[in-house]
């Protein structure tokens, strides 16, 4: 095969340069190169050919069909697209894989009007297995609206990840199945290093083999041992392999040619021995038998075979030893796992008596996608994101905490890559937002999650995905509440994770199940997570979320900052002065609700990065549920803990490691300034020389940090007035459009000597503003009155 391949290369290079009639030719070439299912060939001759004649339909709708056997879907979308388009008579099925290709391209809106405009046309048309197509495009239309319907809700993130090199190379890796405690996985791969003598036509890529390789998430290497486990690979296609529970038998399937047939291999002495064949219950004569897999009692396998007697191409079988491999009659898995197309990779999860398989016989994201059905008596149901993808994911395995699954969706290394995910998670994506250069966004802005998935053409995560080229900045909002009940849920945390994977803000949803994020700044990559209960992918998700809605903004939004609170060495409890600080905070946040307060908490450098990652963590908790205590909404305030990074000042001394033990409060959506300052006390200070220092009463400054008494002690912090400021008060001022407007005001202590004059020319204020906004009845003020003060 590989000599006529070359032979291909040959003529095709001789074409390239000689024009002359030569459009017959290449058909005639590439159609050779078709009917030996050798694509990459074929595409070559049509694409040469089709350059000169674009108009003919013909050997155009064999390349497209050339790019779909060769995974290439979107070039297939775009050819299936051009025959449907010149209403040709000839290919009745170009409207069907033109709408295929749409959904595999993640395209649902579109491939569902398509689809129907198949059903509607095929009623007239004349071609073989019409019922079978159009019953075939019902299906892959009822998966185009399946993906629509749960684009509303959250999926489980599962610590879900594509394998790195050396398991992943830039060929064909698939079947992952673990042993060794996880800490091992044995694979099927078509790389170059196989053993195959052949070549896969279709493909492209030489005979698959197993492999096998240790490591973990970020590290991998290829396990070799001197066990014999290559006697399992040979001149034919093998893999597609499992192990029984104590790893001492693994099953894989041979294929010589068309032929497929079951083969195990056992451990002997340290060694594993020559593969043999399973009984004809399982190999029957004239038909294929693969993808095996054992139950954890190892006295039950299940295989796809395309045998006589099934429900389609092909089925899920299992067969129930009879003792040493002695396997007894194979039974199907009935008509409601198995379907008229279909079915691969079965596995059996014996504990919780759940198959788990691949089909593309029922309702599904993509080709094929991976379904859990009990006791083979329910009707399957779809696992969802992120184990499905608008493409083909199959091969599902669990081991102890990890499993696997194989996917050729897109951003792999090759056409099928492994993926790797957590058994229990604790986490759920909502949206991801990831800059798409290529999209257009001015229509998609300010538009809830349904409709950006459908304009952009693209998921946001499982929601939906914003394209943010243009914009400086975002707002996300939406609400969760109980799929089963329908009731808002309060209380989760909602996590803003950045491109590296770590949490970069926390925020959580209020009474009526309501998050938020305002001004998120558009330097990276983002997802919104939220943070439940750890549950397994077998799990019912009982989390929802409705009304998500993106809102881009070409400018950056007002940000300043608040007064910031400070700690005690080691400890997250809430000084006095610092619920001062907080309460006047809780009443800005009351008095005007579209902003939103960033709690950044700190450390200083005493103790390891973990701990006080932790401790940072703690003072903004601590922060958090004071500010809830006094009223303030749960999504008007985010979290971020940040432990001893960025200090505010030097940590070798005490002044400096007390400013760093801080948290800082960033208010987005509105300028403000403090509205005092903080002072570290220093030695042989008393309340009466640091009143006196500042104008103002011992009395006044006892207040002003909730003092109940006269004791001060040295590095401390003590809040002192920011000019005249001794306290905050905050209201919100009509506008004329109806909207409010935050009016931040400080209170001054009226002294001897004043007048209203004098305190307004202080203050950059006019008489008459403030005795409005005072209330004051003529111009009498009296030493000791409080009067309200806008800040200068």
């Amino acid at each position: 095969m590989k000599k006529v391949n070359l032979f291909f290369a040959f003529i095709l290079l001789l074409f390239i340069s000689v024009d002359a009639q030569t459009v017959k030719k290449l058909r005639a070439l590439g159609d050779e190169a078709y009917k030996a299912h050798h694509y990459k060939s074929a595409i070559e001759y049509y694409q040469l050919a089709d350059g000169k004649e674009p108009k003919n339909t013909e050997f155009k709708f064999k390349l497209a069909e050339s790019y779909r056997h060769s995974f290439r879907y979107a070039e297939a979308e775009k050819n299936y697209h051009a025959v449907a388009q010149s209403n040709s008579k000839d290919h009745p099925l170009a409207m069907f894989y033109y709408a295929l290709t749409q959904k595999m391209n993640n395209k649902y809106q579109d491939a569902i009007k398509s689809f129907d405009a198949f059903i509607q046309t095929s009623s007239t048309e004349k071609f073989n297995d019409k019922e079978l197509f159009r019953e075939q495009a019902n299906i892959e239309k009822a998966g185009c609206v399946l993906a629509i319907d749960r684009s509303s809700l959250p999926f489980r993130q599962h610590n879900f990840r594509m394998l790195p090199t050396p398991v992943n190379s830039s060929f064909n890796d698939y079947a992952a199945f673990p042993f060794d405690e996880d800490k091992s996985i044995v694979i099927t791969s078509g790389r170059i290093e196989s053993e195959g003598k052949g070549e896969d036509t279709q493909i492209g890529e030489n005979y698959t083999d197993c492999f096998r390789f240790k490591g973990d998430s970020s590290n991998w290497s290829e396990l070799k041992l001197t066990d014999d486990f290559d006697k399992t690979n040979q001149s034919f296609h093998e893999g597609t392999g499992s192990f029984n529970s104590n790893f001492t038998k693994y099953y894989f399937t041979r294929c010589d040619g068309p032929d497929c047939s079951i083969f195990y291999t056992k451990l002997v002495n340290g060694k594993w021995a020559e593969p043999t064949k399973l009984n004809a219950s399982i190999n029957t004569t004239g038909s294929e038998s693969k993808h095996p897999s054992l139950s954890i009692t190892g006295d039950t396998i299940f295989f796809i075979s395309n045998r006589p007697g099934g429900h389609g191409m092909n089925d899920i079988y299992w067969s129930v030893s009879k003792g040493e491999d002695n396997w007894g009659l194979a039974r199907n898995a009935g008509n409601k796992v198995n379907t008229k197309f279909n079915e691969a990779s079965p596995f059996f999860l014996s504990k919780e008596k759940i198959l788990v398989f691949a089909s593309q016989g029922h309702a599904g994201y993509g080709g094929f996608d991976i379904f859990l059905a009990k006791n083979f008596e329910t009707i399957p149901e779809n696992i969802g994101k992120p184990f499905n993808s608008e493409v083909d994911d199959m091969y599902f395995a669990i081991g102890i905490k990890k499993g696997y699954i194989s996917s050729n969706r897109p951003g792999g290394l090759g056409n099928f890559d492994i993926y790797s995910f957590d058994i229990e998670s604790e986490k759920s994506i909502i949206a991801d937002l990831e800059k798409i250069a290529t999209s257009q966004i001015d229509s998609v802005a300010q538009s809830p999650a349904s409709d950006i998935a459908g304009a952009t053409d693209r998921e946001l995560g499982q929601v939906s995905t914003f394209n943010m080229a243009g914009y400086k900045s975002l707002t996300i909002t939406g609400t969760l509440y109980d799929c089963i009940t329908g009731k808002p849920i309060e209380g989760i945390e909602v996590l803003l994770v950045d491109e590296g994977g770590e949490v970069s803000k926390m925020t959580t949803s209020n009474g009526n199940g309501q998050f938020r994020y305002t001004s998120i700044p558009l330097d990276q990559r983002y997802r919104v997570i939220v943070k439940g209960k750890s549950t397994t992918m077998l799990d019912v998700q009982k989390l929802c979320v409705k009304d998500l809605k993106v809102d881009g903004f070409k400018e950056v939004g007002v940000t300043s900052k608040f007064e910031n609170i400070y700690f005690d060495f080691d400890q997250s409890s809430l000084r006095p002065e610092a619920t001062k600080t907080l309460d006047a905070l809780s009443e800005m946040c009351k008095a005007n609700s579209a902003i939103q307060i960033e709690i950044d908490a700190y450390t200083d450098f005493i103790g390891t990065d973990q701990y006080n990652d932790g401790l940072s963590k703690l003072r903004g908790e601590a922060t958090f549920k004071y500010l809830l205590q006094k009223g303030t909404d749960r999504t008007s305030l985010v979290v971020i803990a940040k432990g001893e990074k960025s200090p505010a000042a030097p940590n070798e001394t005490p002044v400096g490691r007390q400013l760093n033990r801080r948290v800082e409060f960033i208010i987005k959506g509105a300028e403000l300034k403090p509205i005092a300052s903080t002072y570290i006390i220093e030695p042989k200070s008393t309340l009466y020389s640091l009143a006196k220092k500042y104008g103002i009463t011992v009395d006044e400054l006892k207040k002003l940090n909730g003092l109940t008494n006269d004791h001060i002690e040295t590095y401390r912090p003590l809040r002192v007035p920011s000019g005249n400021m001794l306290d905050t008060s905050l209201t919100a001022t009509p506008k004329k459009d109806g909207s409010n407007t935050l009016l931040v005001t400080t209170t001054y202590v009226v002294k001897n000597g004043d007048t209203i004059f004098s305190i307004a020319v202080a203050n950059n204020m006019t008489v008459e503003r403030l005795i409005e906004l005072n209330n004051i009845n003529g111009t009498f003020i009296k030493p000791g009155q409080l009067l309200k003060l806008e800040p200068r």
